[in-house]
């Protein structure tokens, strides 16, 4: 028997009516180990929980640096410290937004992060852009893209809110044996894969990095510039083809519910809540 049900936005339904009655214990029992496989190595310690520390780090480096530069200029409110002063901005949300994710509630750690990364990017290529005797088209592409990605991950935040490793530990260890699995209920397993699916994006990765793809190409673009300086032109080339690859490495990789999903599929059923922008919940199976 096959069902598919798709629900839109603004329609609620509960789990006990879309499902007459609860998945068969055979399927229910492997699902539930596929799930637990998975969680595993969802929470399992990664570098990524120190990177909030390491971005502060630079921060505080940052400021020491802008402070001596500060020190050098004969006066900072003079026409062309632009530059400088928005390094230390920069600095300064390193090292405010690295240290302060772990300040924020867990959930939002790694996004409080991975935007604070995003903007002082972007204000650190604006400052390189204003040191020049014009301001760098190549820079001002790498600042946009920066703010438009940062902008990206603020909005795929606020549209669903994300889950600490820590907590979805301790959904992972209610299922981690045999004997916990063999008690799951169906309400319990799909409670699970809900909070599973936060520990991912709501946003597609190839839509969180259109801008570095916008902005490779833009940078790219610049080399047909025939005023552009030999040094300009390699500045375009190099950072086109960072933008575009940093693009395509995040893009193209899987995180642990991603790679749930697809198992689940290749065992004949399949589910997922809130499958993304214009669909509210989405639920597949096969049995």
């Amino acid at each position: 028997m096959r069902f598919a049900l798709l629900v839109g936005v603004g329609l609620t339904l509960s789990a006990s009516s879309v499902f007459g009655q609860d998945i068969p214990q055979n399927f229910r029992s492997q699902r539930a180990t596929l799930l637990a496989d998975h969680l595993a190595d969802a929470v399992s310690p990664s570098a990524v929980d120190s990177m909030g520390y390491v971005l502060g780090a630079f921060g505080v480096v940052g400021m020491g640096l802008s402070t001596v530069l500060f020190a050098t200029l004969p006066d900072v409110t003079a026409e062309g410290t632009e530059g400088p002063w928005l390094f230390a901005a920069a600095s300064g949300m390193m090292a405010l937004g690295g240290f302060g994710s772990y300040l924020v509630d867990e959930d939002y750690y790694q996004k409080t992060f991975l935007i604070t990364a995003d903007f002082s990017m972007g204000t650190v290529h604006l400052g390189l852009g204003t040191m020049g005797e014009r301001f760098s088209p190549t820079m001002g592409i790498v600042a946009a893209a920066g703010y438009l990605r940062g902008s990206l991950h603020f909005f795929d935040a606020m549209a669903r809110r994300p889950i600490s490793r820590r907590r979805l530990a301790v959904r992972y260890a209610a299922i981690a044996t045999p004997e916990q699995r063999a008690r799951t209920t169906t309400a319990d397993l799909r409670e699970t894969e809900r909070a599973f699916e936060r520990f991912g994006s709501y946003l597609s990765p190839w839509l969180l990095q259109t801008p570095m793809f916008l902005g490779g190409a833009g940078c790219l673009a610049l080399l047909a510039d025939e005023d552009a300086t030999s040094e300009q032109r390699t500045h375009s080339a190099v950072y086109g083809g960072v933008l575009l690859s940093q693009g395509l490495i995040f893009a193209l990789a899987s995180n642990a519910y991603d790679r749930y999903v697809s198992r689940t599929k290749g065992r004949g059923f399949e589910i997922a809540f809130g499958s993304g922008p214009g669909l509210g919940v989405g639920m597949h199976g096969r049995f």
